[in-house]
């Protein structure tokens, strides 16, 4: 049986396979979708890489996820990278067209998918973010497109945050919208229609941000935490304690499906429904 394969370091806690499999066994795919625990050491890992992309040239192989920390380091051994990799500096899914092998990025339209599909949120004119790493840049490649007035990022370091802010200005997608960085003393404010925790601040109980960080933030807003290994995350936990809408107050469960049924149609032209992506939330429940 030909194989899937999402592949990082460490691989052990991802639910790509039980996602994909589903999927796969759904739609008639005589194809199995596994863990791929690649090598930290750089001279082996080169050698590993290689030996996929070799595999997904010859079909022996039909694709690949990527997870951290390899997310850039695929760069090199493919002949295109696409639009949204480029804006997001990272590969997280890797197909076969014609005879080219390209790597692309599917968090960005993943997650705005998700908010229209799912939640039936419309992207507002002023965004937060909470966390300036691959995470953010790969959601912000997608939801800069809907040309935003104003978003506005809260990070730790201020200058990983600059770096977020200048990728975008240099990319000249938006020249509408306006950028703003604050450090995590100041609080959320009230015009912020979409705030999003890129970030594993709010995983832990010392997660180190003032319990009052969303109180002034509209309790019509959308919170959307991307962490999806809890239910209803500490994060989501402020959100609920500041009277945001119970209904738009989420974990990342729906963009982590969201992105995977993006990587499943890039290799098999298929269009998922809104059952199948349900059914997948279901089995992450089980």
């Amino acid at each position: 049986m030909k194989k899937l394969y999402v592949v990082g370091n460490p691989v052990e806690h991802s639910k790509s396979p039980e996602i994909h499999n589903h999927w796969l066994k759904k739609y008639n795919q005589d194809y199995q979708y596994e863990k791929l625990k690649l090598s930290l050491d750089d001279k082996i890992f080169v050698e590993q890489k290689h030996d996929l992309i070799k595999k997904i040239r010859e079909g022996e192989i039909k694709g690949i996820n990527i997870t951290v920390p390899f997310k850039t380091k695929f760069i090199d051994a493919l002949d295109e990278i696409d639009e949204s990799a480029k804006l997001a500096k990272a590969i997280n899914t890797i197909y076969k067209e014609g005879k080219k092998i390209i790597g692309t990025n599917t968090d960005g339209i993943g997650f705005c998918t998700s908010l229209k599909e799912d939640f039936n949120f419309v992207v507002p004119s002023t965004i937060g973010i909470l966390g300036s790493g691959g995470a953010a840049f790969g959601i912000l490649s997608e939801l800069i497109k809907y040309e935003p007035y104003s978003i506005e990022i809260w990070n730790r370091t201020i200058s990983n945050a600059k770096k977020l802010v200048d990728n975008f200005k240099i990319s000249g997608i938006s020249k509408k919208t306006n950028w703003n960085i604050h450090n995590l003393s100041e609080g959320v404010h009230s015009c912020i229609g979409l705030f999003i925790n890129t970030s594993y601040l709010g995983m832990k109980v010392d997660h180190k941000i003032d319990n009052e960080f969303l109180h002034l933030m509209s309790r019509q807003g959308f919170v959307y935490d991307i962490n999806y290994n809890q239910e209803f995350t500490i994060f989501n936990q402020m959100a609920d304690n500041s009277g945001i809408d119970p209904q738009k107050n989420v974990n990342g469960k729906y963009m982590l499906i969201r992105q995977a049924a993006e990587s499943f149609k890039k290799w098999f032209n298929i269009n998922l429904n809104k059952n199948d992506i349900d059914e997948a939330v279901n089995l992450l429940r089980d």
